[in-house]
């Protein structure tokens, strides 16, 4: 008994059965978790090194290339990336998919402690984090930015009292960061006039201050009756007890030659929000807490901090909302599918003609997802922006079945059939196609479910297993629900058809299908036709591979040809933010975000909403180059805020110089940024040489040094201690504990001079100032130093909006080849090609393994291969269709491309396999073929134009809004399944019968002459051994 059948038969247990899933799926939803992302273990560590007040060099040379080198050695490392900057360095480690995460974090560990020694002595602190932010713990969730009229850089312990602490007490928060405001700390500022007229050598003065802040355990006192825990108590409790602290053995006081402040540290950068002084802001949840819920308490606090007194003038501006952006994702869930169901409802009442039909197949779509919801559920997943997309994608097929097992069913019902008679014998009769039909749409996934498991292959997983759980639940839905529904309805009056439109459509099909099975030749020609056609738009659309992301900004950034304070930075901010104030309204632009500091410099615009898309982006990047004020000295351009792995995604084009000296590289990539400004059709260039920094080295003379008795390591370490200062064990002040550092008071340091004077102490000889055994010289050096798998590199590139990147790159390379580079340096575009590469093959391999079993599926069904080779005539049609949407819409063949064509393979042999079961049915009756043919042709001619339909106008929301989820634009996969569906309809219902027709001639003729060969051989052996 067929699961119809049993609905048909047992209704009483069906609607039970149905009603059970319905509240089950109910339950799951309101009980299913948020979240932005699957949940999966990153394969990524990051060592973040603080050393601060460095140059980037001195930081790659002693503590970047050592750490390199010792943990370049680690098994399962595949990629290795390092970041040097004034402040410290980072290394970042990739990982092989099936690595131990928390066994590679121990042998990080291991490694770096066996090669501490090589590291410098006054390296503050190397931690290994899970996040670029060592300082974040849990998953950031939101980012947000705190604005006001006034200076918030002094009111830290307000920011902690009023909004850190509220948020972090908020369930499911793990931390709470704020950035550009700073606790206070204890410094300890050292009077250089002071240092010099008591003649005091600084490193004495570090010695007594490290000395005497110690709490130190000392182990166990043990009596027969006792047994105590013995530690010192050492530390500094007042800041009037460390001015007292005795320096040497004639009585000098820290006093005498320092003063002691316990204040907020000045800022060492800026921010502003549409002109007024930014706090950042940064929260991150626990690793079980649901994101929505998170986030919509952290909204509902800053909400209410609004209406606090002690807060006013004080403004939020969130953005990175992962709870916005699932919501988002929700509401783009709810909209395409009440459009979809909507389009898909007139649709199915244009054929059906009833309301009652309709709302039965339109209600297959939300019971279906409900259904799919409960599975994930079950599984212990969440419904994150993968599975809703999965959800999405889904829609347009969920009534495909339905309409197919509803159509026959209202078909006999037509010829004058009892309801439930009607019911049993028109899902019988399809029930083997559908199911056929679903299983090659969801079999297409298995490759893909199967794949080699990396980071990208996790994701389109989920993705797949999504669309398969929808679509096996539109498959029992319509096997159950559909003929109960229909059995119970009230007998239908005998009619001769459909409406006056669908009969003359399937009369001119029926003219158009007796012509072509006259002329079968036809099929062949107008299907190479189709098909060759498809070789031009295949070779003018771009093949990537990569998802096309969205940006959620324009960021422009700034280059200084001198060094400037972070004063006069801002008044170059300010000077341009007053030039983008004036075109905010004509380019819909939301809010406008700076920051600067000795490092960098830069200022993002945040579109309103509704207008951060890719279209409105690049027209505004056109014209903001031509509004910007004209400051001398400094240059200011657009930034490509794509990741360093998307350089060449989308209608991005890059190269990558590489070369040992990163400040040889930055000249190299200023020349090659001019050049490439000359190819006609780009726009948007950007180098990741983020400008320069002027250093002042001090070159040491060791004959000098030699001769004034003087070891040219004492020099450095005293100018290190004097000018870049050190952290010192940490204050006590009460239960809590603040920073203390060591260094010169910055309001001593009026010119170089001072520095050129910085006394050297002798013992028993008069002090030595530096100048004279030391040059001074002004350096240009860069701002940061990247490495890639150790070897340093910089990107350079832009954008283009019509043509092909194959072009464009030769056109890049022609200008290139203008340059003349040193030995050792080159510029490389097949950098990340590589994966890019990987990505295609795997692609292709997924690809023919979806095609392999869709042959299977068909020939099992049809027990026939004949018609299986017939039914496959139809992909390349969709392959062609696909390719010319493309073309025409101006959009590259991306990673959502691929996944909807693999989606597209399982679609269109659903109408092929439809239609061939119902002209075997009738061949199975004894009907001759031709005749077989143009009366099931005609009779699924319906059935095939109403899922195809339902199916386009389901995708066609996708493809007008183009929506972006999780940063990643997804209607190419809209437009590969639209285009495709299009043209193969059309084509494989005209020319399908035909089609089997030849093959089926063709199979006959090779059998037949295989036979003639087999005969005429056995003959000629017979008559061999006769004569």
């Amino acid at each position: 008994m067929t699961l119809p059948e049993l609905a048909i038969r047992r209704p009483v247990a069906a609607f039970v059965l149905l009603i059970s899933i319905f509240v089950f799926g109910a339950i799951s939803l309101t009980r299913l978790p948020l979240a932005f992302m699957p949940e999966y273990e990153r394969k990524s560590l990051y060592i973040v090194v603080d050393y601060p007040n460095a140059s980037p060099k001195i930081v790659e040379r002693l503590i970047i290339r050592p750490i390199e080198e010792a943990l370049s050695p680690m098994n399962g490392v595949t990629h290795m990336r390092s970041y040097s900057n004034a402040g410290g360095g980072r290394v970042v480690l990739r990982f092989a998919f099936d690595t131990s995460m928390d066994m590679a974090r121990t042998e990080i560990r291991e490694r770096l402690d066996r090669m501490k020694d090589e590291l410098p002595e006054d390296m503050e602190r190397i931690t290994i984090s899970s996040n670029w932010d060592a300082s974040i713990s849990g998953e950031a969730i939101l980012e947000g930015r705190i604005s006001s009229g006034r200076d918030l850089s002094k009111d830290y312990e307000l920011l902690k009292r009023k909004i850190m602490k509220p948020i972090e007490r908020i369930p499911g928060v793990a931390s709470v960061q704020l950035d550009g405001v700073n606790p206070r700390e204890i410094k300890i500022n050292l009077d250089l006039h002071a240092i010099k007229r008591h003649q005091m050598d600084i490193r004495n003065v570090l010695t007594a201050l490290n000395g005497n802040n110690l709490d130190q355990s000392l182990g166990v006192v043990r009596t027969a009756e006792y047994r105590f825990a013995l530690r010192t108590k050492g530390s500094f409790s007042t800041v009037a007890e460390l001015e007292e602290l005795p320096i040497n053995s004639k009585g000098l006081k820290l006093r005498d030659i320092a003063s002691v402040t316990y204040r907020e540290p000045p800022l060492e950068y800026g921010r502003h929000l549409d002109g007024s002084f930014a706090v950042g802001l940064h929260v991150s949840q626990e690793s079980a807490a649901n994101t929505v819920e998170v986030c919509r308490a952290i909204r509902k606090r800053v909400a209410q901090m609004n209406e606090d007194p002690e807060l006013e003038g004080i403004h939020f501006l969130l953005w990175e909302d992962q709870g916005r952006e699932i919501e988002k994702s929700i509401h783009d869930l709810e909209k395409t599918g009440l459009m979809g169901a909507l389009l898909a409802c007139i649709i199915l009442f244009f054929f059906l003609k009833k309301i009652s039909s309709t709302m039965i197949a339109v209600f297959c779509i939300p019971l279906s997802l409900l259904v799919a919801c409960g599975v994930i559920w079950s599984m212990g997943k969440s419904l994150n922006t993968l599975s809703l997309l999965g959800l999405i994608v889904g829609i347009g097929m969920l009534v495909d079945n339905a309409v197919v097992m509803m159509e026959n069913i209202v078909r006999y019902q037509q010829k004058g059939l009892r309801s439930r008679f009607a019911a049993l014998v028109g899902s019988r009769e399809v029930s083997v196609a559908v199911m056929a039909a679903t299983f090659t749409s969801v079999i297409v996934f298995l490759p893909m479910i199967f794949s080699k498991p990396s980071e990208m292959n996790v994701a389109l997983r989920e993705l797949a297993l999504t669309v398969c759980y929808t679509l096996l639940a539109s498959l029992f839905i319509s096997q159950t629900l559909i003929p109960l529904c229909m059995s119970l309805l009230p007998k239908q009056r005998k009619e001769s058809g459909s409406g006056r439109l669908m009969r003359t459509l399937q009369g001119v099909y029926s003219k158009i299908l007796k012509w072509t099975l006259r002329h079968r030749v036809i099929a062949p020609v107008a299907g190479l036709v189709v098909i060759a056609s498809a070789y031009f738009p295949f070779k003018n659309i771009n093949f990537n591979f990569e998802a096309n992301s969205s940006e959620m900004f324009i960021q422009l950034e700034y280059r200084f040809s001198e060094n400037l304070s972070l004063e006069r930075k801002e008044g170059v901010i300010t000077r341009v933010e007053k030039a983008l104030d004036r075109i905010k309204e004509p380019c819909k632009i939301d809010s406008i975000y700076s920051y600067w500091s000795d490092r960098h410099t830069l200022t993002r615009l945040y579109l309103e909403d509704g207008f951060a898309h890719e279209k409105h982006m690049d027209s505004v990047k056109r014209v903001l180059p031509r509004m910007l004020p004209d400051i001398p000295g400094v240059k200011i351009r657009l930034k490509d805020n794509g990741r360093f792995w998307q350089r060449n995604s989308g209608k991005r084009i890059s190269f990558r110089l590489e070369g040992p000296d990163t400040e040889v590289l930055c000249e190299l990539a200023d020349e090659a940024l001019e050049l490439i400004e000359q190819v006609e059709g780009m726009f948007d260039f950007y180098s990741t040489a983020e400008g320069g920094r002027t250093e002042l080295h001090s070159i040491i003379n060791r004959e000098k040094a030699r001769a004034y008795n003087v070891h040219a390591g004492q020099a450095s370490q005293l100018v290190e201690l004097t000018f870049r200062g050190r952290r010192l064990p940490r204050f006590k002040d009460g239960d809590t504990e603040v920073d203390m550092r060591l260094a010169l008071d910055e309001r001593e340091i009026e010119s170089l001079d001072q520095l050129k004077n910085l006394p050297l102490i002798r013992a028993g000889l008069p002090n030595v100032p530096l100048e004279s055994l030391s040059d001074f010289v002004e350096v240009k050096t860069p701002d940061s130093i990247r490495r890639t798998d150790k070897v340093a590199g910089i990107w350079v590139g832009g954008k283009f909006e019509h043509g092909d990147k194959d072009t464009y790159r030769r056109k890049m390379v022609q200008a290139l080849e203008q340059m003349t580079l040193p030995y050792g340096y080159h510029w490389d575009f097949q950098w990340r090609n590589k994966s890019a590469e990987e990505s295609k093959k795997e692609f292709i391999t997924n690809l023919l393994l979806a095609l392999g079993l869709i042959f299977a599926v068909m020939a099992a069904v049809f027990e026939s291969t004949k018609q299986a080779v017939s039914l496959m005539i139809s992909l390349p049609f969709a392959a062609a269709g696909a390719m010319w949407m493309l073309f025409i819409l101006k959009t590259d063949f991306d990673q959502p491309a691929s996944i909807g064509l693999l989606l597209l393979l399982g679609i269109v042999v659903n109408n092929g396999i439809v239609m061939v079961e119902h002209i075997n049915l009738y061949r199975r009756k004894g009907m001759k073929r031709e005749e077989a043919m143009i009366k099931g042709g005609r009779e699924r001619f319906r059935p095939v134009l109403m899922t195809a339909l339902t199916t386009f106008i389901g995708l066609l929301p996708i493809a007008i809004d183009k929506p972006a989820m999780a940063g990643v634009y997804y209607y190419s996969m809209a437009y590969v399944m639209m285009g495709g569906l299009l043209v193969s309809t059309v084509l494989t219902t005209v020319l399908l019968p035909s089609t089997i027709c030849i093959t089926e001639d063709v199979f006959s003729l090779i059998k037949r002459s295989a036979h003639f060969l087999v005969k005429e051989m056995v003959r000629l052996v017979f008559i061999s051994r006769g004569a």
